[in-house]
């Protein structure tokens, strides 16, 4: 880290296009004023609207012996040498304020997390935005917790009337016991269904007809997964397989993106979707993988009356690819 002319090591560097950029002239004066009270032993009072002229804290800034209105150079941690141009600087009261907050933090109680029959069970969904977006499309959720003295802003009463005609439970915790579940809560936490998947064989028993079964690998991305969702349900695809590992799962993420598609369309997980392929072709299934590198366009292929299609999305899954009947 950088470090003044005296050789005190700076422990905050703030950009100016951030915090700096935010506070008016009285609030940088005021810190640059504490900075002097800090050197000279004396601690300082501004109210509003009648806090301390230029001219007097200039005059301790000059009794303090400091530079003026704190800019000074600093000097580069690594090589020793001096920046081109002055920053404002005032460390030793931000050094201060830091060991206060540390020093409070230590004697702060720790939050008493919500017993374990009260957390939510399955996934959970936090923050204003995306709760009330779940709530909009539906997710299927279980109950919504909300910390205790919350503000209740327009998402969230929107949020609480939507639980209420869904007729999900809701609970009123401390704010602390929320941040045990979700830091970054903005107060408020949906708790969603655990997805309930359906087997391979389930698939292909329920089918009426000619089976249309896609079969993922390589899609980690739970939007992704929701958006072949809703194709495929377009299409009247009879279900969706997708590997147990190294994919993604039905989040709320791709309940939303699929827009109610995932609860029409079943979706099983297998262990190896090589051995599953196989099985497809031993059922009589036409199998088609999709690969961008084929030549071959799917209006020239002539399919039999039951097949499954195969989308495979990562060009390096040789062992899956070889299974394909047909490359498209």
């Amino acid at each position: 880290m950088p470090f003044l002319e005296d050789g005190t090591p700076v422990d905050i560097v703030l950009n100016p296009l951030g915090v700096p950029s935010r506070m008016n002239l009285g609030q940088i004066y005021e810190t640059v004023l504490g900075w002097a009270g800090q050197k000279l032993g004396v601690r300082f009072s501004t109210p509003i609207f009648d806090g301390a002229t230029t001219d007097e804290i200039a005059q301790y800034i000059e009794q303090a012996g400091l530079p003026s209105f704190g800019h000074t150079y600093l000097y580069d941690g690594e090589t020793g040498d001096r920046f081109d141009q002055k920053a404002w600087s005032e460390l030793p009261l931000q050094s201060q304020a830091k060991k206060r907050a540390e020093k409070s933090a230590e004697k702060r109680p720790a939050a008493a997390r919500l017993p374990k029959s009260e957390m939510p069970k399955g996934e959970i969904v936090s923050g204003r935005n995306a709760d009330l977006e779940a709530l909009r499309e539906n997710v299927p959720a279980t109950e919504v917790i909300v910390a205790r003295g919350v503000d209740i802003y327009d998402r969230i009463a929107e949020s609480l009337q939507l639980a209420l005609n869904h007729e999900l439970k809701i609970k009123e915790v401390h704010r602390a016991q929320l941040e045990t579940i979700a830091p970054n809560s903005q107060g408020i936490i949906l708790g969603i269904k655990p997805f309930q998947y359906s087997s391979y064989e389930e698939i292909c028993d329920r089918a009426k007809g000619a089976k249309l079964i896609v079969a993922l690998d390589g899609v980690t991305d739970p939007r992704n997964l929701g958006a072949v969702t809703r194709s495929a349900a377009a299409f009247g695809a009879s279900g969706i397989i997708i590997p147990e590992r190294r994919a993604a799962a039905v989040t709320a993420s791709a309940w939303k993106t699929s827009a109610g598609a995932a609860a029409r369309l079943p979706i099983a997980q297998v262990t190896n979707l090589a051995r599953t392929i196989d099985d497809a072709k031993k059922r009589g299934m036409f199998v088609i993988g999709l690969d961008g590198d084929s030549d071959v366009q799917l209006s020239e292929m002539k399919v039999a009356k039951e097949d499954l299609m195969y989308r495979d999305w990562e060009t390096d899954r040789k062992s899956t690819r070889l299974n394909s009947s047909h490359r498209l």
